[in-house]
């Protein structure tokens, strides 16, 4: 008699039909632990507002520091006073 994954039960006491038996459902779990690994968890959690107030956010951010990037440039920046050495 044959069972699901189509081999017979006396070879799967045996070693051969245990590795035959791994070989059959390999990709199967393979392709199952990839897809929920690549889902991660952070993407169930997040609605879209939460989503649009975050990218809000960051792009608030960036953008108060589009400055201080621009002074880092030119080296306009103030040097800083708590020292008597130069510190850039």
């Amino acid at each position: 008699m044959r069972n699901y994954a189509g081999l017979s039960d006396e070879s799967l006491g045996s070693a051969e039909g245990r590795c035959m038996l791994m070989r059959k459902w390999m990709p199967l779990l393979v392709l199952v632990g990839s897809a929920i690994a690549a889902s991660g968890c952070d993407g169930v959690v997040k609605t879209w507002d939460d989503r649009k107030f975050t990218y809000s956010k960051v792009t608030d951010m960036d953008l108060h520091q589009i400055p201080d990037d621009w002074d880092k440039f030119w080296l306009m920046d103030r040097q800083y006073r708590l020292t008597r050495w130069l510190i850039r």
